[in-house]
């Protein structure tokens, strides 16, 4: 599947469809990592899968901030 990059405000961004949400099983809120493959020039897109994972990312992110 192709999709081009929009601007949303100062930034980029990748729509995702209807059909890859639904295969995901995602929801508005749902917490995603994101992986830049530089070698292949690969973005790799994971769900997280529970709440303990979404309070370990949390506390990533406030330490590295």
């Amino acid at each position: 599947m192709r999709r081009k990059l929009l601007r949303i405000g100062n930034s980029f961004g990748l729509i995702l469809t209807k059909d890859i949400l639904s295969k995901l099983k995602a929801e508005y809120g749902d917490l995603f990592e994101m992986e830049v493959r530089e070698q292949t020039g690969e973005i790799v897109i994971r769900k997280v899968a529970d709440a303990s994972n979404r309070n370990r990312i949390k506390e990533k992110t406030k330490i590295s901030v």
